[in-house]
């Protein structure tokens, strides 16, 4: 019977010069993907180009959850397309859906690493996270998985099974060339829309865009009990680290489009609180509530020189 071992494939790691230690898994492990099938990857074009790097969601106890919280159906595809390359999504929420779709996705995830591209795939091994799917055995009907380079195996009846029960597979297929001003154009309306939340989201215990900053600075300041102090870094580093790129992305579009001059610049506020409020939580424990409250006034400044980044991204769009 068949069987294909891609592995061992390096996980993507930006080697920029001060990069953050992290960004969202999907879009490492689309990165990763890319990477191993000959891709060049610029990881500031890809978070600007795809939206990610304009997002920030927080749950009212800032659990981790929230950076799995949103539309999958159309946000994980349009990143790949924003990448510049055709997408194969197979997308099944509940029981019934997952075990109709479940062979037709195992079929996609053999064509696809017997061409050389590893599917990227939600809650693969631990943490329930999105990694890439290195290869294959049918004799053993086992996949072979990795996630930030620690490689596991799952059955193949566990794939959508596992902790978090959804089953979503992502194929980055052939280049589809599309012109920078629409890559452009597309991610700058991503931002805004994100940032007036005209995207789906669970509201209101979960609240994306400028009013996440809000639901952020609250949990920091509640009752001590009831916020998840354990992983308040994780919701830290992620939404730094996307604002820095964001800033990176805007510095780079401002240099040939000077009109997007103030928002990079207000970006570039956004990251600075940010880095402030990620070194407040690295530690993993309790803030005292003198603490929480002077990481709350980042988080309030943070919000308010978005507010102008997001009026300044406007402001370009409506020049047309």
């Amino acid at each position: 019977m068949p069987r294909k071992d891609a592995s061992p494939v390096a996980w993507y790691r930006d080697p920029t010069k001060d990069a953050p230690p992290l960004v969202h898994s999907y879009v490492a492990a689309l990165a990763t993907s890319l990477q191993a099938r000959g891709e060049p990857v610029d990881l500031t074009e890809l978070m600007g180009a795809s939206g990610w790097a304009f997002r920030i969601i927080a749950h009212e106890d800032l659990c981790p959850s929230a950076t799995s919280v949103f539309d999958w159906g159309t946000i994980l595809p349009e990143t790949v397309r924003q990448a510049g390359y055709e997408v194969t999504h197979l997308l099944a929420f509940g029981k019934e859906q997952r075990q109709e779709l479940r062979p037709q996705a195992l079929d996609a995830i053999r064509t696809a690493l017997d061409g050389g591209t590893l599917p990227v795939a939600w809650d693969i091994q631990e943490p329930p996270e999105w990694g890439v799917i290195t290869g294959y055995d049918d004799d053993a009907r086992l996949l072979q998985t990795q996630y930030e380079g620690r490689p596991a195996t799952l059955p193949y009846g566990g794939l959508g099974e596992r902790e978090i029960a959804l089953l979503s597979v992502i194929i980055p297929g052939r280049s589809q060339p599309r012109s920078p001003e629409a890559i452009i154009r597309e991610a700058l309306g991503i931002a805004v829309r994100h940032a007036r939340q005209q995207e789906w989201m669970e509201r209101p215990a979960y609240q994306d865009g400028l009013a996440a900053y809000g639901q952020w600075a609250r949990a920091l300041t509640k009752e001590a009990d009831a916020t998840n102090w354990g992983m308040a870094w994780y919701c830290g580093v992620t939404w730094y680290a996307a604002r820095w790129y964001a800033t990176r992305w805007l510095e780079r579009r401002a240099a040939e489009l000077p009109g997007l001059a103030e928002a990079a610049a207000a970006y570039g506020e956004v990251r600075d609180h940010l880095r402030v409020v990620w070194q407040g939580l690295r530690s993993g424990e309790q803030a005292s509530p003198e603490a929480a409250a002077m990481l709350a006034q980042e988080l309030d400044a943070a919000q308010a020189a978005e507010e102008r980044g997001v009026q300044g991204i406007e402001r370009f769009l409506a020049q047309g």
